[in-house]
């Protein structure tokens, strides 16, 4: 019975033995574990807690793409775009980041990485001890000001395409507003929304204020 998945690499551990007492196979995801019990390597990494579905319990979303092959090439290529595609949905929807490919979130957000690779994985969780608890925190708050970044930017952009961007990022960040699982963030993590709302609340005016630029004498709008 999977009690607990651990997190982390295992490079200082040697092997994956030390967490699960087996090696690996290579069509497992790679970095994380589900264990019955903890042993004193495991208690080292990122520690969750496996609980039934409730309103305080977070999911852990890992995933991995091996390679893409190349629509004009025919070649396989890394993953990178879409790894930064998954980590944009994955930030909307106010998910922490753990590496590159693995998130934690207050929603499950597994549909977003499974458009690109069936190797997907997905538990109900709840940080197991202190220093989890904070790295959560931590990774969220990362995810916070990464889009209150992106919106300041919009903002002092809004020519040609980067008005129809920014029209985009006031509708993204109010969904993301108006969600429930953004509540949750604030309760369960203490981690203020307050940079976002301040961010749309600027990129809207920025906005408006380039709509009455844009207003001609004639009555025709740019807009």
């Amino acid at each position: 019975m999977v009690r607990f998945v651990v997190l982390g690499r295992t490079a200082g551990l040697r092997s994956s033995r030390r967490i699960i007492g087996r090696y690996k196979s290579e069509e497992e995801l790679r970095d994380v574990f589900e264990v019955s019990r903890l042993n004193r390597h495991a208690r080292r990494l990122l520690v969750f807690r496996v609980v039934e579905p409730g309103d305080d319990a977070w999911h852990l979303v890992s995933f991995d793409i091996r390679g893409v092959v190349g629509r004009r090439s025919g070649r396989v290529r890394r993953a990178t775009k879409e790894y930064s595609v998954i980590k944009q949905g994955m930030f909307w929807s106010l998910c922490g980041r753990i590496d590159n490919s693995t998130y934690i979130c207050p929603c499950d957000t597994s549909d977003i990485p499974r458009r690109y690779t069936d190797r997907v994985e997905t538990w109900t969780v709840v940080p197991h001890d202190p220093k989890t608890l904070e790295e959560v925190r931590s990774s969220v708050e990362s995810t916070v000001m990464w889009l209150a970044l992106i919106m300041n930017r919009a903002g002092g952009r809004l020519h040609a395409r980067g008005v129809a961007r920014a029209r985009n990022l006031l509708r993204l960040s109010e969904t993301l507003l108006s969600a429930p699982w953004a509540k949750k963030v604030e309760r369960t993590l203490g981690v203020p929304l307050k940079p976002i709302r301040d961010a749309r609340e600027r990129l809207a005016e920025a906005l408006e204020r380039k709509r009455g630029r844009g207003t001609l004498s004639g009555g025709s709008r740019v807009l």
